[in-house]
């Protein structure tokens, strides 16, 4: 089975952190197209444009320069309704309570970043096939939660 790249639109002024979400999802094998923007003025002029395909999920960084995380996520709800955000945040960083939006503090691991992704879009990429065999355990809570994911233990029997 092919897996199909799950494709991420990051929003994150540090390339290190950009670096550490990439190298965490190669990881644990998990298939990802990453579009990343510096800036959030960035990533909307680029997607007013309309050139490229929607994202299947957006990540930003709690603290953005030029926009605050409100005017960001308003925005790109009215570019791509309907595509999940995610804010990824300092330990520091109190969670803003924004509907529909989740968070995670830095740094992520690999769990984290299968989370955000979520549950069908991981299984609609293949990546749940992709992983049988190997060192990794994945526990699913219902039919569309992600519930646990380590690199040791059982072999995945997910399908």
């Amino acid at each position: 089975m092919t897996v199909k790249p799950i494709r991420i639109a990051i929003i994150e002024p540090n390339g290190a952190d950009v670096h550490w979400f990439s190298q965490t999802a190669k990881e644990i094998g998990l298939p990802i197209e990453l579009i990343h923007c510096s800036t959030g003025i960035n990533a909307l002029s680029e997607w007013a444009k309309g050139t490229d395909p929607a994202p299947d999920l957006i990540v930003v960084a709690a603290l953005l320069p030029m926009l605050t995380l409100r005017e960001f996520i308003d925005a790109a709800r009215s570019v791509y309704p309907g595509v999940p955000i995610v804010v990824v945040g300092e330990r520091t960083s109190l969670p803003v309570q924004i509907d529909g939006v989740d968070w995670y503090t830095k740094p992520l691991s690999g769990h984290h970043v299968a989370q955000m992704c979520g549950y069908d879009r991981l299984r609609k990429s293949g990546w749940f096939q992709s992983i049988q065999g190997r060192k990794m355990f994945v526990e699913i809570d219902g039919p569309k939660h992600l519930h646990r994911l380590t690199t040791t233990g059982l072999n995945a029997n997910v399908a």
